[in-house]
């Protein structure tokens, strides 16, 4: 599991697995905790993925958890949550409890979705698009972590990878490909290049209650 950062994670690399009801293909982008063991509730702190949605069907299920979903495909995807008919259009986001009945509807060829999943009351989320037109700095504050994931365009990033003979504290700049992701750590900061359209999620550690004095 990365640590730190900015660490990067290629879309080559991802490995499909079906979803937990069987409705559907995921690749996990990262995870924190461990999403096979079957002995947890949600079996993970936080998750970013992107699924495969290719026919309509229900989402799986994830009580205690909070998602947040971005359309990647130009169709959007059109859901319906508990009865509603709620369209979500390309690289808007529409975020709902794990508890809730969500199904897919009117998918009439692939579309590809990013997730974010937190366990609720251990961490916090936010997802949304951005862009970079020439140069873009993005930094995490104690206690947080941030994923971006390449939507469109070329953009560089400056990553914690070097060649072998550069010197100690240089990074390396990479031209990321589409869907490819960056992991950044608390306390660190991300240099982008170019001009382009990426996702952003920011996941926090909920603060504990602070120990009462004696």
């Amino acid at each position: 599991m990365p640590e730190g950062g900015p660490v990067l994670l290629p879309a080559a690399d991802r490995v499909r697995t079906v979803w937990r009801n069987g409705g559907g293909t995921t690749a996990e982008v990262i995870v924190r905790g461990d999403s096979r063991n079957p002995g947890a509730e949600t079996g993970f702190d936080w998750r970013v993925s992107i699924a495969t949605v290719d026919c309509d069907g229900d989402f799986s299920p994830y009580p205690g958890v909070d998602r947040w979903l971005m359309p990647l495909s130009a169709g959007g995807l059109r859901l319906v949550e508990e009865g509603e008919l709620v369209p979500v259009g390309q690289h808007e986001v529409r975020a709902f409890p794990g508890e809730r009945a969500v199904s897919a509807v009117g998918v009439t060829e692939a579309t590809l979705d990013l997730n974010l999943m937190v366990r609720r009351g251990e961490t916090t989320g936010a997802l949304c698009a951005a862009e970079v037109a020439g140069r873009a700095e993005l930094a995490t504050a104690a206690g947080e972590q941030l994923v971006i994931l390449v939507l469109s365009g070329v953009i560089d990033a400056a990553l914690d990878t070097a060649p072998e003979g550069t010197p100690p504290g240089a990074r390396s700049s990479r031209t990321l490909a589409r869907h490819d992701a960056v992991f950044l750590g608390a306390g660190r900061q991300l240099t982008l290049h170019g001009v382009g359209r990426f996702a952003v999620a920011r996941i926090a550690t909920v603060p504990g209650d602070d120990p009462v004095a004696a």
